[in-house]
């Protein structure tokens, strides 16, 4: 998802004040690999699911990206309801972290 003309912190506000049931609060938080840096917001929250086993919730991280002074791009990370294992697994964070890394406006570099 992509916003035009907001600031990632205003868009993550927002989006914990909206939410039930509420994660982790929004925080600000540096992502790096090599000479790769940025700064991101992160939150968490939880969505449900059902089928024919049972019901449950799991724990989604999205991550706020703030690509330039006009456009924030949020990148968002849920994990599978496994029994027994935190959600978003380790590995799909890091996937997530490299995403957010990686994003750039059309045109020019982050």
């Amino acid at each position: 998802m992509t916003w035009r003309d907001a600031t990632a912190s205003a868009l993550a506000a927002a989006q914990y004040e909206s939410e039930r049931p509420r994660g982790d609060a929004p925080k600000e938080l540096t992502l790096a690999d090599g000479a790769r840096a940025r700064t991101v917001i992160a939150m968490s929250g939880y969505a449900s699911w059902s089928n024919a086993n049972g019901a449950g919730t799991y724990e989604c991280r999205e991550l706020y990206v703030q690509l330039d002074a006009r456009f924030v791009a949020a990148v968002i990370a849920c994990g599978p309801p496994l029994k027994g294992n935190t959600t978003p697994a380790p590995d799909l964070l890091r996937v997530q972290e490299q995403v957010a890394l990686r994003l750039g406006v059309a045109g020019g570099a982050p």
